[in-house]
């Protein structure tokens, strides 16, 4: 579907492009979705360009480039949704070829895949480098054949920076008889949130990856949409005490209203955050303006 979510609050300030291997279920999202801010493109992500079976099942939401475990899925009340109903031969490629995305750069990353959320993450090194925001669903077990499990993605996603800041599993019952009387089950996946923690990348790297421009416009007002507060604040410290901002920016940052008062407004050609800009100096304003306006120009939300 469209924006939804966690993605919710970030709906009227970014550009969003889908994925869709389904040529005519593109077409349908983009007819529901789409608009100068919203695009869903008909393409299959995978680790190299070739041509692949897509495995189509009952339920749309459980179509996989991977092949369903029947044995495996049989034990639980929610088989029937991975019934595979008619195979696609459909185009993949890298996410890092497709020409839309061309010198792009991406602030926030959804991949909900059905098995491929790692394969897809490894094909894009310069989109993950790019990113602060990155939310992933991956298996306990594996509900597809060769399906990666979140023992391979929290260590792809350390290995990258991030933190886990939020996991909503998903608990499914055993198909017998008793599985209405259940208060709890097997969790098979879990939707997960993951942050990049620059302060962790500097003591490890010694290297400041953060600039000025992108903490104020990316970094630090996704902590303030996401009322991430306390994270927002130990980074403003980190970046005063490296002279990344300096004293006065840092005043403003030290104020809880500056992070509690985000009202986002449209202004052609740019969406901006009007009160963050308006409790700004002049000099920061002007730069977090232009900042903007190149954040629309590249784009910043990426799902699948």
């Amino acid at each position: 579907g469209g924006i939804r979510g966690f993605l919710e609050p970030f709906k009227e300030v970014i550009k969003f492009y889908g994925f869709e291997p389904d040529p005519l279920e593109c077409k349908k999202l983009n007819d529901v979705f789409g608009s100068e801010l919203t695009m869903f493109l008909p393409y299959a992500i995978s680790s190299n360009s070739t041509k692949k079976k897509f495995y189509v099942t009952k339920d749309p939401e459980c179509s996989s480039l991977l092949v369903p475990d029947s044995n495996h899925l049989n034990r639980f009340v929610f088989f029937e949704k991975f019934e595979v109903i008619k195979i696609l031969e459909v185009e993949c490629c890298p996410l890092q070829e497709i020409n839309e995305l061309k010198n792009l750069e991406f602030d926030i990353i959804k991949v909900d895949a059905q098995g491929m959320d790692l394969d897809i993450l490894k094909s894009a090194p310069c989109f993950v480098d790019s990113a602060f925001l990155i939310e992933v669903e991956p298996a306990f077990s594996q509900n597809y054949f060769n399906e990666y499990t979140i023992g391979e993605m929290i260590n792809f996603m350390k290995d990258n920076g991030f933190k886990m800041i939020q996991i909503q599993p998903h608990m499914i019952s055993r198909n017998n008889k008793f599985s209405e009387y259940d208060n709890n089950g097997e969790i098979l996946w879990a939707e997960t949130l993951w942050i990049k923690d620059y302060i962790e990348i500097f003591k490890n790297t010694n290297q400041i990856v953060l600039t000025k421009s992108k903490a104020f416009n990316n970094a630090l007002l996704i902590c303030s949409i996401l009322e991430m507060y306390s994270y927002g604040f130990e980074l403003a410290k980190f970046l005063y005490e490296h002279k990344i901002i300096d004293q006065k920016e840092y005043e403003f940052l030290d104020n809880i209203n500056f992070w509690r008062t985000t009202k986002i407004i449209e202004s052609e050609p740019n969406i901006i955050f009007e009160s963050i800009l308006r409790m700004l100096p002049t000099k920061l304003r002007i730069e977090v303006e232009k900042a903007a306006t190149s954040a629309i120009k590249k784009h910043s939300l990426i799902n699948f």
